[in-house]
């Protein structure tokens, strides 16, 4: 049973439809949270009288 398997291609791999698919998806799921982290953080420390920097 020696198969030979076609070596991995990085490249091929990331052109292909599947993983634009997913990193688009990723990318539109994680960026609001993101901003919506970072916005209220920034929001609560501003309101705070102690200074971080």
């Amino acid at each position: 049973m020696n198969t030979k398997r076609a070596p991995f291609n990085f490249f091929k791999w990331i052109q292909s439809g599947k993983v634009n698919r997913r990193l688009c998806m990723v990318t539109f799921m994680l960026t609001p949270l993101l901003l919506l982290l970072v916005f209220y953080i920034y929001s609560f420390y501003k309101d705070v009288s102690i200074q971080l920097l």
